[in-house]
């Protein structure tokens, strides 16, 4: 498996993994999915230097990414967080998700950063994945509660 920088022709190969971690997140009976609306989210990552894809056997099986905020405390401190992260299902609970997460926080850290926030999907094994980013030394810091506002 190979773990890089993603590029603007990895979109294509995203866009359906995009599509079904939209599926998977909860919301798509409220808000339907738009392919150009993902291009511009993949787009907003690649510009921020956060954009990264896992590959095997040349195929995209797996992106993650993420944009930089200066803190509301310090603006010259970086803050980056995850603003999508999926695996094919198949290469989830493996070294292939761990290494990808890895390159991410690389990125981050190389793009600036001083913090990096994950979050993860309560309908994807929420337990199995906060398990995971403790071992890696990240810290319980926020919950993120959602709305629906009809």
């Amino acid at each position: 498996m190979t773990v890089r920088a993603g590029t603007a022709q990895d979109f294509l190969s995203c866009i359906p993994m995009a599509e079904r971690f939209w599926s998977v997140a909860g919301y798509a009976g409220d808000i339907p999915f738009d392919a150009d609306s993902t291009v511009d989210y993949f787009a907003m990552g690649l510009k921020a230097g956060l954009f990264a894809v896992a590959e095997k056997s040349g195929e995209v099986i797996g992106f993650v990414i993420g944009v930089t905020t200066p803190s509301m405390v310090n603006r010259d401190c970086l803050i980056g967080a995850e603003l999508a992260w999926w695996m094919e299902p198949e290469h989830r609970n493996s070294m292939d998700a761990i290494r990808l997460l890895k390159h991410i926080e690389l990125m981050a850290k190389e793009a600036g950063c001083k913090l990096w926030s994950m979050m993860c999907l309560e309908a994807l094994e929420p337990e199995k994945v906060e398990k995971m980013y403790l071992k890696m030394g990240y810290e319980k810091s926020e919950r993120t509660f959602t709305r629906r506002l009809h």
